[in-house]
């Protein structure tokens, strides 16, 4: 500010003085006339920002940092009464923050990724046979993971498979990922079929090798000399596969089942329903008898009583037009067969003739 009043008052002196002829024939000057040009607009440009940076300041108003970017520590000087005492404040100022609307807008962004991602280095959570990415973080967005398994022996939350406790053909394991952010929270769960870690017929080959030679240790250890045991890789019983082969080709019987589809649990929530549902006569959209080939799953089915359904990945999250979250954050749509939930996709679940199957829409958790 000093500087620019400075420069002003030099402009001024130049002025008054011009009619003294050295003063007056500079400035009659081309280059004289330039610096005087450039002299003013400089010093009106730096008037002008020196306005707005106190404008700034007086404004009262203090910037954050835009989502992502962290809190920081400001320190202000601040005037305190008519004795015009300053004082410095330190102020922890947090980082800009999502709404509730664009927490769950997020969320949904999160989930359909969610699948691809975890799958580290496998090709399909149909067949897992490397460790998956479990990440608890989510690197675009301020969002904190916490997993759950229903089988922490088979695969541990940071996706590990455990080799020596899994089945070698395969065990279906339920993946609940818990995500939160600013006291919003949302589920994810999918299911994943874990099996062992691949090997090469080399590899197979010299494990069959050293556990047939454990064996014979076993056995063997009351005698003074040590056997040696002879292996030869062995083939595939062709009758079986050309047996498994032939029944594929089998035609299918028709079975039934009885099939029902109710959100009645909505009838005593409707204070918390935040879509325009129409919840139909006591809560029942769809029950009949339905019949089916054997082989098919409880999502086949589902797929052919025609009410509108909204799937993704084998994932059920809306039938008829009601969806999960629809009635609060534990709301969605599970499913039962014989009066049991399956901890495993409904596109896995294999029916038989005479099953009761039962999709249930659930506002609170156990109030079904």
């Amino acid at each position: 500010m000093i500087i620019c009043i400075i420069g002003y008052v030099v402009l001024l002196f130049l002025v008054l003085q011009k009619q003294k002829r050295k003063i007056f024939v500079w400035c009659e000057e081309k280059t004289g006339r330039q610096i005087l040009l450039i002299l003013f607009c400089a010093n009106t440009i730096a008037l002008g920002l020196f306005w707005l940076d106190r404008q700034e300041k007086d404004s009262g108003e203090i910037e954050r940092n835009v989502y992502g970017g962290g809190s920081r520590r400001e320190t202000y000087e601040i005037t305190i009464g008519q004795t015009l005492k300053e004082k410095e404040v330190t102020i922890d100022v947090e980082e800009q923050r999502y709404t509730s609307q664009e927490t769950k807008k997020i969320f949904k962004r999160v989930m359909e990724k969610m699948d691809e991602v975890i799958l580290g280095e496998n090709k399909s959570l149909d067949r897992v046979e490397k460790d998956l990415n479990l990440l608890t973080e989510w690197k675009d967005y301020p969002v904190q993971i916490q997993w759950e398994l229903d089988h922490y022996e088979v695969i541990n939350v940071q996706g590990e498979i455990q080799t020596e406790k899994t089945k070698a053909e395969g065990t279906l394991v339920e993946l609940t990922g818990k995500l939160t952010y600013g006291g919003e929270e949302a589920l994810y769960v999918t299911n994943a079929m874990v099996y062992p870690e691949s090997k090469s017929k080399e590899e197979k080959l010299l494990s069959d090798v050293l556990q047939l030679v454990e064996e014979k240790e076993k056995t063997t250890k009351t005698k003074n000399t040590k056997e040696t045991t002879k292996t030869t890789t062995a083939s595939k019983n062709e009758s079986t596969a050309q047996t498994a082969e032939n029944q594929t080709t089998e035609a299918k019987q028709e079975q039934s089942c009885e099939f029902l589809i109710s959100c009645k649990t909505v009838l005593s929530n409707k204070s918390a329903l935040q879509s325009n549902y129409q919840v139909p006569s006591g809560g029942k959209i769809y029950e009949k008898k339905m019949e089916f080939e054997e082989g098919d799953t409880v999502m086949d089915v589902l797929k052919r009583t025609g009410v509108d359904i909204d799937v993704s990945k084998g994932y059920v999250a809306g039938i008829d037009g009601l969806y999960e979250f629809d009635c609060g954050k534990n709301s969605g749509w599970m499913y039962r067969v014989n009066g049991k939930f399956p901890n495993y996709m409904a596109g896995k679940c294999k029916l038989h003739d005479g099953d009761k199957v039962e999709w249930l829409y659930t506002c609170v958790r156990g109030d079904l």
